[in-house]
Order: structure tokens, then C-alpha cells, then sequence
């Protein structure tokens, strides 16, 4: 698997005009590697046998994204700002089989963030593959739409905990439904970071065939 992307923020003010917006790009390429195939006579006596490519995938995106709103939260003891930002992103995605077959399929993703970084929070949603279906010859197979959710917090640390300052606790957890498939999967997890250089994570997963 070969797999590339980039994003930058650009100067476009957005649809919006609140500015803070982003491109990215991505490309995956994916080889299955070769196979052998024999192939029979009528009465099941050997005929030929060759090798050929076993198939492969190729998966490439376009993206945007923009802030499209930035509030200020005022309580007694201070003042948070929220920001939300929305993005989507287009699809297009190639398998082919043993270099016979291929399918051809257009497919896009939207997300939406909410960051409240006084509060050290972060929630986000996203739906996922929602497009064409992958037709080999007459056969198609819907892409895996899926419906992803996570939340992560990372509360303040006291400042007997912060010397140096540099230290970090972040608690997260995220999911996903697959409805075509009737399969969920959510993954529970925390982070400490230590000194800007060292980490240390523990997880769980729930709902897999192997946690």
C-alpha cells in the first residue's frame, strides 16, 4: 500500500467570509500482488496455466474546508472561544481483478468540528462513502458508507503536574456505524505526554474481532 497527502490552508476568505480555510489532496494506490491461474479443458484435464496480477486499488480525493463559525463564551471567571468548521471532500475510486476486470466508482465524505480549546475539547462527525456503487460486469456492490463520531478532552493539569510545562493528559473516544453492513466499532483511549518528546497511550477497542 502506497499511500500520499498534503493540506494547506489557504488565502480564500471562504463562503462565508470567516476566513480560516484548507485544501488537501490524497492518493492511494494498493497492490494485491500476483496469482496463478489454471485454467481446464471441458473433461477437467489441464490446459494452460499463467500468472497474473492479482488487481489493485487506486483511491483519489480532493478536499475543502472552512471555519464557518467563531464564538466567545462569556463566564464569570473567563471567556471561551468555540469554533466550528465544516469540510467535504470528493472521491474517485478504481479496483481492477486479475487485469481482466474493473470498476470505477465516485464517492464523497463531509465532516463537521467543533473545537473549544479553553476547554481543552474537540467533538467531530463525519458520513463517509456515500456515492456510486463498484460494478464488475453486471455486479455492483455498494461502497461502505459509514458514520463516524469522536470527542476528546484534555483537562488542565495542576501546576504540580505541569514542571516543566510541557506536559499533557488527553482523554478520547470515537466510533463507527457501518448501517449496510450492521457493524459498529468504538475505541476508547488516553494519552499522556511528557516534556514534548515522550508518550504514553493505552486503548481499547470494543466490538472487534480482535480488542
Amino acid at each position: 500500500v502506497e499511500y500520499i497527502a498534503g493540506a494547506t490552508p489557504i488565502s480564500f476568505s471562504g463562503l462565508i467570509g470567516t476566513g480560516y480555510t484548507s485544501v488537501a489532496a490524497s492518493i492511494l494506490f494498493a497492490q494485491n500482488g500476483d496469482i496463478e491461474v489454471n485454467r481446464t479443458r471441458s473433461d477437467g484435464s489441464f490446459l494452460s496455466s499463467e500468472n497474473l496480477s492479482a488487481g489493485g486499488d487506486l483511491v483519489m480525493s480532493l478536499g475543502y474546508s472552512e471555519r464557518i463559525f467563531e464564538n466567545v463564551i462569556d463566564t464569570p471567571r473567563e471567556e471561551f472561544h468555540v469554533n466550528q468548521s465544516f469540510g467535504l471532500a470528493g472521491k474517485l475510486i478504481r479496483s481492477t481483478l486479475a487485469e481482466q476486470y474493473s470498476a470505477t466508482a465516485f464517492a464523497g465524505d463531509i465532516g463537521y468540528l467543533l473545537e473549544a480549546p479553553g476547554v481543552g475539547m474537540n467533538f467531530g462527525v463525519s458520513i463517509l462513502n456515500f456515492g456510486t456503487k463498484m460494478t464488475f460486469i453486471e455486479s455492483g456492490d455498494p461502497l461502505p458508507l459509514t458514520f463516524r463520531g469522536g470527542f476528546a478532552f484534555s483537562p488542565h493539569l495542576t501546576e504540580r503536574l505541569t514542571v516543566p510545562a510541557a506536559q499533557e493528559l488527553q482523554f478520547a473516544i470515537d466510533g463507527e456505524v457501518l448501517p449496510d453492513e450492521q457493524r459498529w466499532h468504538a475505541n476508547l483511549g488516553m494519552e499522556y505526554r511528557a516534556l514534548r518528546m515522550y508518550a504514553l497511550r493505552m486503548g481499547y477497542q470494543l466490538n472487534r474481532d480482535i480488542a
